[in-house]
């Protein structure tokens, strides 16, 4: 300045500026030290705006996709315990063919006929017994009366439209399941189709195998109702291919969800995950840095002119 005089530093300023440079300097220390220990690069918003609004995206992402997967795996064990139920259904419809072949001619006796009506009858309650299966408590041919079971009484019982009231029996109505947005698959099969579909007769699958055992105990042959079996087990067939293509639809979409939620999580992490070995670099570079701020601020504050007077 004019005059030969400059601005006058006293010590309360050398005190106050080494007192903000070693705040400043704890900061970036107590910042490294939080990025090492989590591993997290932003730790909070502020740090990186941007970063941390992909973060949180990243974040949501994963959680939906992860809510996908519990979805695909609940549709998984309906389809498998349905396919298991098929299964079933294909040996009992080969059982059944056999007997129904036994009693299409004359050649048997009453009682023999009534031994065979009397083995079909019991088909008929195990075909009862598949129409009623159940995982986790819920029917699974019931339609969304999944409380109740539909076969009772002898007869798959239906209902109009979505049951309520505790209503018996199954309706045609699909469970679906959201794998992506956009994206439904039915978790259901329709048992109302499935046992109730009439054959060229006019009978339900239930009601066929009840005009068989009666045929067969009045002594009087079934030959002619082979065909109407056919039809039904016909379509238990194409459901059961369907069934297929479903599990192996559903197969591929929990493979493209694997896929995502790996893409997602690699790319959640180079968004905000901190390279280690550059973080210790940084926090040994600081702890350097901090250790000689101290010692150049123990040598400007420690003078003073008392103790020159001394």
């Amino acid at each position: 300045m004019e005059g030969g005089y400059g601005v006058r530093v006293t010590q309360g300023m050398l005190a106050n500026q080494f007192l903000e440079n070693y705040a400043r300097s704890l900061a970036r220390l107590d910042r490294l030290q939080a990025q090492l220990s989590t591993g997290k690069r932003v730790l909070k918003p502020s740090d990186d705006p941007v970063t941390a609004v992909m973060t949180l995206r990243s974040q949501s992402e994963l959680r939906a996709i992860a809510q996908y997967k519990r979805n695909g795996d609940t549709l998984l064990s309906w389809l498998q315990t349905a396919d298991a139920a098929l299964f079933e259904a294909d040996d009992l419809f080969k059982a059944l063919r056999e007997k129904m072949v036994q009693g299409a001619g004359d050649a048997l006796g009453q009682t023999a006929m009534e031994a065979i009506a009397a083995e079909i009858a019991q088909i008929k309650e195990q075909f009862g017994a598949i129409a009623n299966t159940s995982i986790g408590g819920r029917f699974i041919f019931a339609g969304t009366n999944t409380a109740d079971p539909p076969y009772a009484n002898g007869a798959f019982q239906d209902v109009s439209g979505p049951a309520v009231g505790g209503a018996v029996g199954g309706n045609e109505a699909l469970i679906e399941v959201t794998l992506k947005p956009g994206i439904e698959l039915p978790m259901n099969v329709i048992g109302k189709t499935l046992f109730n579909t009439q054959d060229r007769n006019g009978d339900t699958f239930f009601a066929f195998l009840d005009r068989v055992v009666e045929r067969l105990k009045n002594g009087q042959p079934v030959g002619d109702l082979l065909g109407a079996l056919d039809e039904h087990e016909d379509r238990f067939l194409r459901t059961h291919t369907t069934l297929g293509a479903a599990e192996k639809r559903l197969e591929m979409m929990m493979n493209r969800l694997d896929g995502e939620a790996g893409i997602t999580e690699e790319l959640l992490s180079r968004q905000s995950d901190a390279d280690i070995a550059e973080t210790i670099t940084r926090l040994n570079m600081q702890e350097n840095v901090h250790r000689a701020a101290l010692a150049t601020g123990a040598r400007v504050l420690l003078p003073s002119l008392i103790d020159f007077l001394r």
